[in-house]
């Protein structure tokens, strides 16, 4: 199982310098695991630099 923090995930999301190391973490979804605050803080994170729609996608 991979548990990837909420940072992995921005970098992921926003294309960041590492996104390509979380990727294959992030695309395994069989063997992730997200807490329910790491969802939370790439929400508000996302609502907060882009809009609510994109926040809305990204964590659904």
């Amino acid at each position: 199982m991979n548990l990837v923090d909420s940072s992995g995930w921005l970098e992921y999301y926003t294309g960041g310098n590492r996104a390509n190391d979380y990727a294959p973490y992030l695309e395994e979804a069989a063997n992730l695991i997200t807490p329910a605050i790491v969802i939370f803080e790439v929400y508000k994170w996302i609502r907060r630099e882009r809009s609510e729609e994109a926040a809305l996608l990204a964590v659904g």
